[in-house]
């Protein structure tokens, strides 16, 4: 989950990660201008739906989200971007595979 939500900071969001973990850093998420999400310790869009939401903002298409039975798997699909569902346990992680498959960098 940590590298899928790296890859969403970078890729979708478009935000800059600042600091070096190596040295004990904590990093933080830049614009270009300013901080936009704090530590990137705190955002975690695979597990945070609000911030999963604001993954779907960025990525500005049309988003499928389904789940399958009551308890069952979510699927997702941005409908501009893909012709093909991929899946997840939760919606979060569902709408992240998504960002990420549909090819969003």
């Amino acid at each position: 989950m940590e590298d899928l939500d790296r890859w969403i900071v970078e890729n979708v969001m478009g935000w800059e990660i600042r600091g070096n973990p190596y040295v004990g850093d904590t990093l933080w998420c830049f614009d270009g201008k300013e901080t936009v999400a704090g530590k990137l310790q705190d955002w975690h869009p695979s597990t945070d739906i609000a911030q999963a939401m604001q993954v779907v903002g960025k990525v500005d298409d049309c988003l499928h989200l389904k789940q399958y039975g009551k308890d069952g798997t979510w699927c997702a699909m941005f409908c501009g971007l893909m012709t093909e569902w991929v899946s997840g346990d939760t919606p979060e992680m569902a709408i992240c595979l998504a960002a990420k498959a549909a090819g969003q960098d």
